[in-house]
């Protein structure tokens, strides 16, 4: 555990512009092995991950998450 929260404050102290870089880097590599729509659909898995493990980490009702997200007032002019 004591190693990935080294690594953990090690990524943290590395500017954004490097982090960023090798992102895209890796994104080309993706696009290069994989092609183009496989890789759209390895980052939308990776981004539902994400939102499935954010939320239950934080221990919401789902019914919740789902009202927050679709209210009708956030898009009023």
């Amino acid at each position: 555990m004591d190693k990935w929260l080294g690594m953990l404050r090690t990524l943290r102290s590395v500017p954004r512009r490097y982090l960023g870089a090798v992102a895209g880097f890796v994104l080309w590599v993706f696009l290069i092995w994989l092609g183009f729509f496989p890789t759209l659909l390895l980052c939308a898995l990776v981004a539902i991950g994400y939102a499935v493990g954010r939320f239950a980490d934080s221990r919401e009702h789902w019914q919740d998450v789902i009202e927050r997200v679709w209210q009708s007032d956030r898009f009023d002019p």
